[in-house]
């Protein structure tokens, strides 16, 4: 809410400040008679997305309005904007009565509104009005902050310096996009504490087009891309919407949308409902005629106030002629003022001018002047400004002078040559403000004007400011790692990112990462296929029953070292890069196998169980537990001669060490004879039949 508080000391030195007045809803809640007839579906649904005018513009299709009836209320103060919204952005086209809509700055649902978004197929602008708002100063002026839609903005006869323009620029985000960056026309007419300090700020909105500083304090500047313009249609007395229409005439691409709808704010407060005023009985009143007419039956109250509208009525006729009359008098006097001949230098108007007769006989002092007229002169009043303030309220009786010669012109007396007691006033005349123009070159000069940029340069604009915002966020990280450093006797070292030398080594740094993830996936390939190949070897090897292996083939040739089931290099990388495991389809080597290579184990490549085989069903599903097989349905392999006499060596050497006594030595020899004699080695580790 856009308000300023007053405060006043009182006569006990107490200070007593003024608040804001309570909210008053708009005429729109009030409760709406129920529809007579059913209503349609649309309508239903349209009702349904009045709380949400913010996400209508996700709907893909804009419907024909063909239910506008149900929707809208016959007076359009009874409209809700939040429906107004809705509506503007789903039908098309619409009537010219529902292309704009009025609201006061305090309105609730103001804020809603502003955040609809800008789309290729609706736009939203408000255009805020607030010549002479007493509430609009440059601390209250950051309240505006909200009005993300804002393209027009009048504030005008305000008491406004450059600092109030300094706080609104300040509240454009260009991160967040919240602000008025939709400002095109800005005026600051009569606002006298504005310098040319406020010409910097302005140039931060970067679609302003018109700025209005006539009667401020601004001088022309040459350094800003604002030029003086003659064109009267931008400017006071247009209207902002007038104006806003002539700009979108010179750039059609000025909003988003072709076909936007307006939200037009110049009041602030919703009006107050009228209060009835309390009849009592002691208020009433019956006038019975004489003639035995009409009884008439009123109220003291009531009639006390016609009674006060008819007065101010008729004073109101008494101005209007007066005023009429000294209009006449006055363009009398302005035909007849080039009729006055020309002042030589050292000569004064009295010099030059005769006076009236009726001044010749009597001197200027000796006239007798009302206090009343002279006083009602100083306040203005419209009763003052008739042929009473020209003198003629002057009784002819008492100063023995024709009243005919009070409407004749006298000249105005110079302030440094007039008369100090007297107590004449002239009426200066009132210059239309439409001439002021033509006649100040100064003011002509900041009326000023720069060709519309396109709606599309506002999102040129916000990038390059976020680029700026940033690199100014690493500027400051630097400066306080700097002076962190600074503290512990030490050097930070800065590196400028954004310069060319920075960009070169950062094209470097990706081509050397591109080729190193190339050279990666290379390997993976030429792994994954170095498996597939040692996978199939163990499986085609693990294939052969180990009982065909013939023991007098390997006793054949003893110097030759048994071979491993899969040949492969064991110059293995240590710190080569882990790998998943294979998916189903490839085979894997079994968890009971016993031959597994030793590079497996290295590599550390979790084995999985085949998918076909004995007791594993081929579901074709992944199993997550190793699957426990019976030790004794295992197939054990045959021993080789020597695999044997090493085995009895170790068994004899053990069972050496742990005989200590003689007795345990006798007892022990008698053992191994025994178990040699009856330890079969053929049927050792096969299952019982």
């Amino acid at each position: 809410m856009l308000f300023t508080a007053k405060q006043t000391v009182q006569a006990d030195h107490g200070l007593l400040a003024t608040h804001p007045p309570p909210y008053t809803p708009g005429p729109y809640t009030a409760v709406r008679a129920s529809p007579v007839r059913v209503p349609s579906l649309v309508s239903l649904c349209v009702c349904a997305l009045v709380p949400f005018p913010e996400q209508v513009h996700r709907l893909p299709v804009r419907l024909h309005p063909r239910f506008l009836d149900e929707l809208i209320p016959d007076h359009p103060s009874l409209l809700d904007p939040r429906l107004w919204a809705v509506i503007v952005q789903i039908f098309d086209p619409l009537p010219a009565s529902l292309a704009s809509c009025t609201l006061p700055l305090a309105d609730t649902h103001l804020p809603l509104l502003q955040t609809i978004p800008a789309t290729p197929a609706f736009s939203l602008l408000t255009l805020l009005a607030l010549d002479a708002c007493p509430h609009l100063t440059d601390d209250s002026i950051v309240h505006l902050k909200f009005l993300h839609t804002l393209a027009a903005l009048d504030a005008s006869n305000n008491n406004l310096s450059s600092y109030a323009i300094q706080s609104l620029a300040a509240t454009l985000d260009s991160q967040d996009i919240r602000g008025p960056w939709h400002l095109r026309i800005l005026s600051l007419r009569n606002c006298r504490q504005v310098t040319n300090d406020a010409f910097p700020h302005l140039l931060r909105f970067p679609l302003l087009s018109v700025i209005d500083l006539r009667g401020t304090r601004c001088l022309p500047n040459s350094s800003i891309p604002f030029k003086p313009c003659s064109f009267d249609d931008l400017y006071h007395p247009t209207s902002l919407s007038a104006a806003i229409s002539t700009l979108y005439d010179v750039q059609f691409d000025l909003f988003s949308s072709p076909n936007p709808a307006v939200l037009n704010i110049d009041t602030l407060y919703h009006p107050s409902p009228k209060s009835s005023a309390p009849v009592t009985p002691q208020d009433a009143l019956v006038v019975i005629p004489s003639d035995r007419s009409r009884i008439k039956v009123g109220n003291a109250v009531l009639l006390e106030k016609q009674t006060q509208a008819r007065e101010e009525e008729m004073a109101h006729e008494r101005n209007k002629a007066a005023w009429y009359d000294r209009h006449e008098r006055l363009e009398t006097r302005s035909t007849s003022s080039h009729y006055r001949t020309e002042r030589r230098v050292g000569e004064t108007w009295t010099d030059n001018v005769s006076l009236p007769t009726g001044f010749q006989t009597r001197p200027m002092s000796h006239l007798t002047v009302p206090a009343r007229t002279s006083a009602a002169f100083q306040l203005g009043e419209p009763a003052a400004r008739t042929g009473v303030a020209m003198g003629t309220a002057l009784n002819s009786a008492q100063t023995g002078i024709s009243t005919d010669q009070f409407y004749k012109r006298i000249p105005r007396v110079s302030s440094k040559t007039g008369n100090p007691t007297s107590s004449l006033r002239l009426e200066r005349r009132r210059i239309p403000e439409s001439l002021l123009s033509s006649l100040n070159n100064d003011d002509d000069c900041l009326r000023l004007y720069r060709p519309p940029p396109p709606w599309s340069a506002l999102e040129e604009t916000l990038l390059i400011l976020q680029e700026q915002e940033a690199r100014a966020k690493q500027q400051r990280v630097w400066q306080r790692q700097s002076a962190a450093a600074e503290k512990q006797d030490g050097e930070w070292a800065v590196v400028d990112m954004n310069s060319a030398r920075a960009a070169r080594v950062k094209r470097e740094l990706e081509r050397v990462v591109e080729e190193a993830a190339k050279r990666r996936k290379a390997t993976d390939v030429e792994y994954e296929i170095e498996q597939g190949l040692r996978l199939n070897n163990r499986y085609s090897r693990s294939a052969i029953p180990m009982s065909n292996l013939s023991i007098s083939s390997a006793s054949s040739s003893p110097a030759i070292p048994p071979q491993p089931l899969v040949t492969e290099s064991t110059s293995k990388n240590p710190f080569r890069r882990r790998h998943r495991s294979f998916p189903a389809s490839s085979a894997p080597v079994p968890v009971g196998s016993a031959s597994a290579s030793p590079s497996s184990v290295d590599n550390d490549i979790p084995m999985q169980t085949p998918v076909s085989g004995p007791g594993v069903p081929n579901d074709g599903t992944k199993s997550q537990n190793k699957l426990l097989v019976p030790i004794s349905s295992l197939v054990v392999p045959t021993l080789t001669p020597e695999m044997k006499k090493g085995a009895a060596e170790n068994n004899g050497k053990k069972m050496k060490s742990t005989s200590k006594t003689p007795g345990n030595v006798r007892n022990s020899k008698s053992s191994d004879n025994s178990s040699q004699s009856q330890f079969d080695w053929k049927s050792w580790g096969k299952p019982a039949s």
